[in-house]
């Protein structure tokens, strides 16, 4: 054994076999597979923005009544509030209130 001569041989053969394409596969794989990650992880998004806009929707389902009983009150009092105001201005002379009351309320058609 001259010098390692029997280490320099053996370093000239590999001792896996060449595989042609070995990079190229490795590529291919990990593309298909980060587009299989992605589509998935598209469609989850998808489906939870779907649930979400489903239950914001339950939601105001529920909720829509109560806003609406609040806007009635608000209404009822503006209307409360007009009739006083109304009231109030003419009273010292009935035949105009009644003449406003008329003429607003659309009755003269």
């Amino acid at each position: 054994m001259r010098h390692g001569l029997d280490e320099r041989k053996a370093k000239l053969f590999q001792q896996k076999p060449f595989i042609p394409g070995r990079k190229a596969k490795y590529f291919f794989t990990f593309c298909i597979l980060g587009m299989a990650w992605g589509s998935l992880r598209s469609q989850r998004r998808q489906e939870d923005a779907r649930k979400s806009s489903h239950r914001t929707g339950q939601i105001l389902r529920r909720l829509v009544p109560f806003v609406q009983a609040m806007e009635d009150v608000r209404i009822c009092a503006i209307h409360e509030r007009n009739y006083l105001m109304l009231q109030s201005i003419c009273a010292s002379d009935p035949a105009v209130f009644e003449e406003l009351r008329r003429r607003y309320n659309q009755e003269d058609l």
